[in-house]
């Protein structure tokens, strides 16, 4: 387990990495293997989001278009964000492999409420 120093310490080097937020609009999409839906996030902030997700109708997986916006007539549905240094430490214990993703830049991803 990680302590709450460390993970301080290790979240101040993120920062210096991978500045913050996104200085423009990135879209991504995401298209389901199974049903062929498309569900389409936008990155908040600066940060290494995973290549597949949960498509939003089906559950099951969803391939990334590598942020190529194959719906561009749509809004997104999903925001990829970086998680505060108090709310990594919050889950330290409950989700070790996420402090870690988020530690090592990665984001993490919230439905948008319209």
């Amino acid at each position: 387990m990680i302590g709450n120093k460390k993970i301080a310490k290790d979240y101040a080097k993120m920062l210096a990495l991978y500045p913050d937020p996104v200085e423009e609009d990135k879209f991504n999409c995401y298209k389901c293997i199974t049903c062929g839906y498309i569900t389409k996030s936008i990155d908040r902030d600066v940060g290494i989001i995973p290549f597949h997700l949960n498509c939003d109708v089906c559950g099951e997986h969803a391939h990334s278009t590598f942020y190529t916006d194959i719906v561009k007539d749509r809004m997104p549905t999903v925001e990829w964000f970086r998680p505060s240094l108090s709310d990594v430490q919050k889950i330290r214990n409950r989700k070790p492999e996420l402090v870690v993703h988020v530690l090592s830049g990665g984001l993490v991803h919230r439905k948008i409420k319209y």
